[in-house]
């Protein structure tokens, strides 16, 4: 058995690292989850120092709830015993399912856990936990042909969750942007809206038009841009152009990732580096970091760039990152060499 204080160590350097902000995992199922996988989830989540809670009372509380509504409802002609006795029977039903719900009510009323809920019964979580209630959909027969649209993850089981994952789905909830990875000098993250500055400050360079797409001249116009992108971009596909950030000092100093492009079916890559953080090998840095997340991380096995035929640093990135050169195209006016990658 792991000596504790070493277990210990582990789960705060984890933590210390990813900032991990997930403090509870509650499964709440109509069908009541197998044993092992339980435990096997609430092993995987107490390296994070989170807390798996099984409640099985949340579903069966909403269907006496919904018996009790019927009940009400075809009692309501008669106006004398029978529908004081509905009311009554009503008002103990809804204790009964608060009690049901148990730790989920008291999530409810302390607001300050942070959790996550994995469940096949959204509306009953969310009337039990609250509308805002962060929800990673649990698919059934019964619930997948149904639209959840204001709910972007959904498991068909419990096998392979775990602490990574599930505060991922919780920082996409909170809007708190994630963390792709880190090198020895830069940390990869998420964009946000108070990257604003340091985006325009990055792009604020001669001839940058000539090489690749510039921001907008409007700051709002570019603000609405970022929010829309952080929105629907990331969550769609997994990825994205990320912020580079310079561990030691916290400040920007660049952008990498990946986009789609129109009429290419290859994700590709796309970099600049701030003009006061060139010549610092960040750029190779970032990218070799980010092609290997690619190909291990999202499954990608081709990535393509296009690196104008004026821009000679970016030809010579791609050339030192490996990338295979595969023809000239021209795109939007502009000349591109084309480099591919491969798994």
């Amino acid at each position: 058995m792991a000596d504790r204080s070493i277990v210990a160590e582990m789960r705060e350097f984890v933590k210390g690292v990813n900032r991990f902000m997930l403090e509870k995992v509650i499964v709440s199922l109509e069908k009541e989850a197998a044993e092992d996988k339980i435990k096997e989830l609430r092993e995987k989540l107490a390296l994070y120092q989170t807390e798996l809670l099984v409640d099985t009372g949340l579903c069966r509380g909403k269907k006496r709830a919904d018996k009790a509504e019927n009940a009400d409802k075809a009692d309501k002609a008669d106006k004398t015993d029978k529908a004081d006795k509905a009311d009554k029977a009503d008002k103990a039903d809804r204790t009964d399912k608060t009690v049901g719900a148990g730790r989920i009510a008291e999530g409810k009323s302390s607001g300050k856990d942070a959790a996550v809920y994995i469940t096949d019964r959204p509306d009953a979580v969310r009337a039990a936990a609250g509308e805002d209630a962060c929800i990673l959909l649990y698919l059934t027969e019964e619930n997948r042909g149904k639209i959840w649209g204001d709910i972007p993850y959904a498991v068909e089981g419990l096998e392979g969750l775990d602490g990574d994952f599930l505060e991922k789905v919780y920082q996409r909830h909170v809007k708190e942007p994630w963390e792709i990875l880190q090198t020895d000098r830069l940390i990869v993250r998420e964009m946000t809206e108070e990257d604003l500055d340091a985006l325009y400050r990055i792009y604020d360079q001669p001839g940058i038009e000539d090489v690749m797409d510039g921001l907008s001249e409007d700051r709002e116009e570019e603000r609405a841009y970022v929010r829309a992108y952080i929105e629907r971009a990331y969550p769609f596909y997994g990825f994205g152009l990320w912020m580079l950030v310079e561990r030691k000092s916290g400040r920007c100093v660049g952008r990498a990732g990946f986009f789609m492009r129109e009429g290419f079916d290859e994700p590709e890559l796309g970099f600049i580096i701030a003009r006061e953080a060139q010549r610092k090998g960040y750029c190779m840095e970032a990218c070799g970091a980010i092609l290997e997340y690619g190909f291990r991380e999202l499954g990608f096995e081709r990535v393509q760039a296009l690196a104008a035929e004026r821009n000679g640093a970016s030809l010579a990135v791609c050339r030192k990152l490996g990338g295979q050169r595969s023809g000239s195209i021209v795109w939007e006016g502009r000349s591109y060499v084309r480099f591919v990658w491969s798994r």
